[in-house]
């Protein structure tokens, strides 16, 4: 989990694997109707109710990328793309 507050992100510390984990992450939150990145965009305009229903979700999504890393459950999708990369 980073350091800066107003800018709550977190990481996987799993070598070669984390793209595919950061993908199952969003893919399993997208299914639970949020978009969602390793990092959460906080507002005023969230209330109580709506962080604890994220939280509760996000639970679950780690729990289920712990059973892909202990080979517990597959998944066969591309990994995300890493964006622009400078060519020169």
């Amino acid at each position: 989990v980073s350091e800066f507050d107003a800018l709550p992100t977190f990481y996987f510390n799993y070598g070669k694997q984390n793209e595919k984990l950061y993908t199952i992450f969003t893919y399993e939150m997208l299914k639970r109707n949020y978009l969602a990145s390793n990092s959460v965009y906080l507002s005023y305009a969230h209330k109580k109710r709506d962080l604890k229903k994220y939280l509760l979700h996000f639970d679950k999504v780690l729990k289920l990328i712990k059973r892909y890393i202990d080979g517990k459950v597959q998944f066969n999708f591309k990994t995300r793309y890493q964006g622009f990369k400078r060519l020169n």
